[in-house]
């Protein structure tokens, strides 16, 4: 939304480097509809120390990452209606192209771009992000509730465009690496996790690539632990379903380890 045919067609998957200084969560409250969505964190310099920046056993690091996303030509005229309709609650950042590094080595920035426009922490109006009892609407920087949960929906509809991403004469599972990077670079899933497609009990009537997208988020290390408690459609862990999940996980490990080593 927002973007014209020619920027479209123009998205070039990204890496922001850890050097930037942020790491990507789920700590954006869109409260007038309850949702979490992504948004960037801050690293303090303790956070980023070597000590801190190890992944634990759920795949989440308290230090910078490596995030993976995209980049695309921005017309000025249009880039304040975009950020202030579309991503609105984010703070604006400027960040130079050195932060910056392709994914892929046959498409990058033209060389001396300076700065790039980047969405970065939700706007924080109550002074504590942790806090689950604040009112303000505006309010955006705040880890997910029931109320305001991942919602499975939102993750459908990101790990989709990242599928959709290939280049000529590569093989055909660039997407999917993409979708892979994504999910690797993305921390912060042990919240609620609200299974919301149409149809959840037969996700492929309205999304034939559910089972590529489940097995990402049941084996990447960042996602996988909390894919195993995600709710169902009554907002409920899964019971009799929940250690078929837990035996399913451990019997990948060893794979999902080695192939979301390089993401």
């Amino acid at each position: 939304a927002g973007l014209t045919r020619d920027q479209k067609k123009q998205i070039i998957p990204y890496w922001l480097k850890e050097q930037a200084g942020y790491r990507r969560v789920w700590n954006y409250r869109h409260g007038p509809v309850g949702i979490n969505a992504f948004g960037l964190e801050k690293v303090n310099d303790k956070d980023n120390s070597n000590t801190n920046r190890d992944q634990g056993n759920n795949g989440d690091s308290d230090g910078a990452m490596n995030i993976a996303g995209c980049v695309y030509p921005m017309d000025y005229e249009k880039a304040s209606d975009l950020f202030g309709y579309k991503d609105e609650g984010y703070e604006l950042l400027f960040v130079h192209e050195d932060y910056f590094e392709a994914m892929h080595p046959d498409f990058r920035l033209p060389k001396g771009i300076g700065y790039v426009w980047v969405c970065g922490q939700p706007t924080l109006k109550c002074g504590n992000s942790s806090s689950n009892k604040c009112a303000i609407m505006e309010c955006k920087r705040h880890n997910p509730t029931i109320d305001s949960p991942i919602l499975q929906s939102y993750i459908d509809t990101v790990l989709q465009g990242a599928l959709r991403y290939s280049t000529a004469g590569r093989g055909h599972v660039d997407g999917m690496n993409f979708a892979a990077a994504i999910l690797k670079s993305t921390s912060g899933w042990d919240y609620p996790w609200f299974n919301d497609r149409l149809l959840a009990g037969r996700p492929w009537t309205f999304l034939p690539q559910y089972k590529l997208i489940d097995g990402l988020l049941s084996t990447c290390p960042t996602s996988r632990n909390a894919f195993v408690k995600r709710l169902n459609t009554a907002m409920q862990c899964y019971v009799e379903k929940q250690p078929m999940l837990e035996y399913e996980k451990e019997d990948t490990l060893q794979w999902s380890d080695m192939f979301f080593a390089n993401k």
